[in-house]
């Protein structure tokens, strides 16, 4: 599953890459809001169809959905652009030459650290309500719903806003808005303000996922690169998204016969506090080094 989505997800984001340049962030965002329009559907469809037609039937379900959606996708990632009907040299796996540039390098460093901190509340949702709230099952998983639709409108307004300041510029602000909400999850002991704070959360963090691609293609020289030095960042951050939960998830501890999340709030937190401090040293870099004035 893991490698299928990812044959799928970076090619898919390249090829957006390559075809936009003047609203290549707003056209990012629309796209990525698609991942929160498959969230809400998946987990309702889960929580429905186990309860109704049992485990395999469920999984049945959801494969049958994406392949559906793969049908009508996949054509249409393959047509509109010229520059797929032109002949062209196979590309390397690797490009060596990222390596020595220092955007690309902070880039990815800002990813590693973003993703360390954002996949964590994601988890621990539902978790958290059932055991620090005293919340029922089902009030438990649609308050992760609640956040994946807050997404929805974070990827597209995101997008919209990174069109007019500037990917990284939008990027800076929603990771810092991030780590104070992760932060500030450390004082919830109420449903209706943990309800607030998921839905806070999925508008803000949707932007660490959609922006990134955008501010990518803006500072890669070789835009015939994009896929290959795209494919080697995220391959960086997919190790962050994968140690991220399990670290947060080793802090969990019990203290007077509840479970304590104060080491997964923190941890969060201050992985997008840091990377919000790499993302300003990569706007700073790239302000001088593109010296196309600070709206990048």
């Amino acid at each position: 599953m893991g490698l299928g989505a990812g044959l799928l997800y970076i090619p898919s984001l390249a090829l957006v890459g390559v075809w936009f340049s003047r609203k290549r962030a707003l056209a990012m965002g629309i796209v990525m809001s698609g991942i929160a329009v498959g969230g809400v559907i998946y987990i309702i469809m889960f929580d429905r169809l186990t309860k109704s037609v049992g485990f395999p039937w469920a999984i049945r379900g959801i494969g049958f959905v994406a392949l559906a959606a793969a049908l009508v996708s996949i054509p249409a990632l393959l047509s509109g652009s010229s520059m797929l009907a032109t002949r062209r040299k196979a590309r390397a796996l690797f490009d060596k030459s990222a390596l020595t540039d220092r955007l690309f390098l902070i880039f990815t460093a800002s990813t590693f650290f973003t993703f360390l901190g954002y996949i964590v509340p994601y988890f621990y949702i539902p978790t958290y309500a059932r055991e620090r709230l005293g919340s029922s099952d089902s009030l438990a998983l649609y308050m992760l719903v609640f956040s994946v639709a807050g997404s929805f409108f974070g990827r597209l307004i995101s997008g919209v806003f990174a069109h007019y300041a500037g990917a990284i510029v939008t990027w800076i602000l929603c990771t810092f808005s991030s780590g104070v909400l992760a932060l500030s999850w450390i004082s919830i002991e109420k449903e209706s303000t943990f309800i607030a704070f998921s839905v806070l959360w999925g508008f803000f963090s949707a932007a660490l996922v959609t922006v990134p691609s955008a501010a990518f293609a803006n500072i890669t020289p070789d835009l015939s690169r994009l896929g290959t030095r795209l494919g080697m960042s995220w391959s960086v951050s997919s190790i962050a998204s994968l140690i991220g939960a399990p670290i947060a998830g080793a802090l969990l501890r019990k203290k007077d016969g509840r479970t304590d999340f104060i080491g997964v709030q923190v941890w969060s937190g201050v992985c997008l506090m840091i990377g919000t401090c790499w993302l300003l040293v990569l706007y700073i870099v790239t302000v001088r080094t593109q010296k196309k004035g600070w709206r990048v």
